[in-house]
């Protein structure tokens, strides 16, 4: 059996975890809004810039005071400008709707804008526009050819977005090997969604070799790191003794574990393995998932 739609997830996340059956279920990513940039990433990228200091200095302040309507009015005349930073955080004013209303066909102007200038960042995050057709039309190729270049330089995000893109045979033809090759390049850089990533593929065992041990191992790293679709995923697997010793109040603390760090569906799960549960057992998952630190 294999798992059905896919989904993506984070900064403006947008999950969707896909059950396979009510004995085996896991959470999957697809690229997309995963890899925007958050609002607290955009604090960072604005703090980052040396160069125009005295506006960029002064958008960041506005920024982390919460008046993103006068960060985007000190942004703006440098991005009319022609300069490749600001067009990107002005992109990502308008992708988040902050200080402007949220606007996706006006931010995938900016980002592509700065990309025509050379801008990394604004290219990567146009690429995963074109992946959800968030103010353009969906062209998985076009993202391909986006985000290849920036894989290809070692970036460990836009390497788990080539890697999503071989898996599911989006843009290019499906292939499972080629897709755990760029997982595993960004997995071993200690990125948690290709780990949780690498982990489904060793998990499924479609067109590759299943390997309960592997998902659990990668699955832990990405848990290790307050990944809740990894904690999800590891708590099936005591449940349902894949790999494991069968272990409901294990499975418990991980699904226990797994809603603290947003995984939506993780409390139906959580709800329907409580019904097979003692209070005793219930009582020690609950202090087994207090006491856990990564």
């Amino acid at each position: 059996m294999s798992i059905g739609s896919k989904f993506c997830a984070v900064a403006l996340i947008a999950t969707d975890l896909h059950a396979q059956s009510n004995m085996k279920k896991y959470a999957r990513i697809f690229v997309s809004g995963l890899f925007l940039l958050s609002t607290a990433e955009l604090a960072l990228t604005i703090s980052a810039v040396p160069a125009f200091a005295d506006a960029m200095a002064d958008a960041r302040q506005a920024y982390n005071n919460k008046d993103y309507a006068a960060a985007m009015a000190l942004l703006m005349p440098l991005a009319e400008e022609g300069n490749a930073a600001a067009q990107f955080r002005v992109g990502l004013l308008y992708k988040n709707g902050l200080g402007v209303a949220q606007d996706y066909r006006v931010a995938a102007d900016w980002f592509k804008k700065a990309t025509d200038l050379g801008n990394e960042d604004a290219q990567y995050t146009l690429g995963n526009l074109y992946i959800d057709g968030l103010g353009v039309e969906k062209d998985y190729a076009t993202a391909y050819k986006l985000l290849r270049p920036i894989a290809d330089r070692g970036a460990a995000d836009a390497q788990t977005s080539i890697g999503l893109l071989y898996f599911d045979g989006r843009g290019v033809p499906r292939d499972k090997a080629e897709a755990a090759k760029w997982y595993r390049l960004a997995a071993d850089q200690g990125y948690a969604r290709a780990q949780h990533s690498l982990g489904i593929l060793y998990d499924e065992g479609d067109g590759f070799t299943q390997d309960y041990a592997e998902a659990m191992k990668w699955y832990m790293a990405a848990a290790k790191q307050n990944f809740g679709l990894s904690q999800s995923n590891i708590a099936f697997l005591y449940q349902n003794g894949r790999g494991v010793k069968q272990d409901y109040i294990e499975a418990k603390k991980w699904f226990l574990l797994a809603i603290k760090n947003d995984d939506r569906r993780a409390a139906q799960w959580d709800k329907d393995l409580s019904a097979k549960m003692t209070l005793e057992q219930i009582a020690e998952a609950e202090k087994r998932a207090e006491e856990w630190r990564p």
